[in-house]
């Protein structure tokens, strides 16, 4: 019942799990990183916890890429997935404790 969420303004190859913020499916702040990092969560922060409660998603992915916006818009159904992408592979399924790849 725990979701983490990425800091904003830091490059995602450099986050570490001690950069992390830890909030409820409310959006409630659990944990997060020491005051000293000067880190703040991303400020998409309710919009991902909508997709949790509204949508009962597993993860959220949040990018910019127009090729995967692209993607998305055109594709006809209404959830959109994805396979044999390099990022899938760290994932680790909830219920399995396996990781995805």
């Amino acid at each position: 019942n725990e979701i983490f969420v990425s800091p904003s303004g830091i490059l995602k190859e450099s986050v570490e799990s001690s950069s992390l913020f830890v909030c409820d499916i409310q959006g409630n702040h659990l944990d997060g990183p020491p005051a000293s990092l000067n880190m703040k969560e991303s400020s998409c922060t309710p919009m991902f916890m909508n997709g949790y409660r509204k949508r009962a998603a597993g993860a959220v992915f949040h990018i910019h890429s127009m090729n995967a916006v692209m993607a998305t818009l055109l594709f006809p159904g209404k959830e959109f997935r994805i396979s044999h992408q390099q990022m899938i592979k760290i994932i680790v399924n909830c219920k399995t404790g396996r990781n995805y790849g």
